[in-house]
């Protein structure tokens, strides 16, 4: 998988193909962030994660896909 991130730890962006699961590591993360979801193979469609503490681990996704996880506030 890959991870970009905002040099404040402000915002990431995790990606992982034909998985069930993504590590994360929010450990350098300026405290608990927003996330969602999206299955990148089927129609746009967050699943809200909630809230994610500044640490590291594994999400499990519902079903194998390719998955994109977006943490933080993304609207201006």
């Amino acid at each position: 998988g890959m991870c970009l991130a905002t040099e404040a730890g402000q915002q990431y962006l995790f990606y992982r193909e034909d998985t069930d699961d993504l590590r994360l590591d929010l450990s350098g993360a300026a405290g608990e962030r927003p996330a969602v979801a999206v299955d990148a193979k089927r129609a746009y469609h967050e699943i809200d994660l909630g809230r994610l503490a500044a640490k590291e681990f594994v999400w499990t996704a519902p079903y194998t896909s390719d998955w994109a996880i977006a943490v933080g506030d993304f609207e201006e």
